[in-house]
């Protein structure tokens, strides 16, 4: 009887599918990094929102009374936040382009920082189980990041919402992130309020309605904009760069 002649025998393709193994849990170490860094720095400068507020509570009080100057460099903090954590038509009008990107790392709730960090790492982890290279991960968070943003500029634009308002936050980035993900893994389990199982296509779909439902609400104080593109990104993502790996369009690769 014949035997199959497994690869084991031949060096070369050991070596070869060892390399491929190798690069695998690399890419995945990497992404991890990558996906922690950005928590990190979301957790840095929402530190620094909440240095920055205390140190100029009741400063306008003060300035007001002219016990204070508005120069004073209590409010130098807050004055640095303002000018390139927020993003809005002032400063793209100012030239402070970086605040597209820069914005998504900003929070200064901490309800807003704990539910979007739990969610890209919840998503960002989906993500990379595939084995995509740290490069295309970090394209993916950082383009949804700014794509979110141009989103929340351009409903701004149409009248939708007042134009001196401001958008922070990682939403876009977080919802980006998830959108290619349940598109690369659309049945991967997932805890609705932490303890109901849902597939992540379920859970994005249901993210992405109700942003579509409330997006010209005027009482809605969220930015269902930054949501939805932050999410066209994603797709877009997978559509450009991902679907090689499989997911719902992998066989027409």
């Amino acid at each position: 009887m014949s035997r199959p002649v497994y690869s084991r025998q031949s060096p070369f393709g050991k070596r070869f599918y060892q390399s491929g193994v190798d690069q695998y849990f690399n890419n995945i170490r990497t992404g991890k990094a990558i996906l922690w860094t950005t928590i990190g720095a979301n957790v840095a400068v929402f530190c620094g929102w909440q240095y920055a507020q205390n140190l100029s509570r009741g400063s306008m009080a003060d300035i007001l009374s002219g016990a204070m100057s508005p120069n004073s460099s209590r409010l130098k903090p807050i004055h640095f936040l303002n000018q390139n954590f927020l993003c809005s038509w002032d400063h793209i009008h100012k030239g402070r382009y970086w605040t597209l990107l820069t914005s998504a790392y900003s929070h200064q709730n901490l309800g807003h920082l704990a539910g979007n960090m739990f969610s890209l790492y919840a998503f960002g982890s989906v993500l990379l189980s595939v084995g995509l290279s740290p490069v295309v991960f970090a394209t993916v968070v950082c383009g949804s990041a700014i794509a979110g943003n141009i989103g929340f500029l351009y409903h701004q634009a149409r009248g939708k919402r007042a134009r001196q308002s401001y958008g922070l936050g990682a939403s876009g980035a977080v919802m980006g992130t998830g959108a290619a993900a349940a598109l690369m893994l659309p049945t991967a389990p997932m805890l609705l309020f932490g303890f109901i199982p849902v597939p992540l296509f379920v859970l994005l779909g249901g993210y992405v309605y109700y942003d579509s439902y409330y997006l010209d609400d005027p009482n809605s104080v969220v930015g269902h904009s930054a949501h939805l593109g932050g999410a066209a990104f994603g797709a877009a993502s997978y559509l450009l760069l991902l679907r090689r790996f499989g997911g719902v369009l992998g066989r027409f690769r």
